[in-house]
C-alpha cells in the first residue's frame, strides 16, 4: 500500500490549521470585548468601584485619626 502525498496538499492543510487557529482566537477576543462594553456589565463595575473608594476614605481617615461624620 502506498501514500502519496503532494506539495500542495500539505500547504492546503497547513493554511486550513492557521485559519481554525485563527479563527478561534478572533472568536474569543469578539466574546469578551461583547461582555466588556455591555451596559450592565459596566455600570457594576462603577458600582464596585464606588463602594471600593468608598471603604478606603474611610479606612485612610479612621487611621489619620479624622472621623468620617466630620466632612
Amino acid at each position: 500500500m502506498k501514500f502519496e502525498v503532494e506539495l500542495w496538499q500539505v500547504i492546503l492543510l497547513f493554511v486550513m490549521v492557521i485559519g481554525y487557529i485563527c479563527n478561534k482566537l478572533f472568536r474569543h477576543e469578539s466574546r469578551i470585548t461583547k461582555i466588556e462594553t455591555s451596559n450592565s456589565y459596566i455600570i457594576h463595575s462603577l458600582d464596585e468601584l464606588k463602594k471600593l473608594s468608598e471603604n478606603t476614605n474611610n479606612i485612610i481617615r479612621a487611621h489619620v485619626g479624622q472621623r468620617v461624620d466630620d466632612k
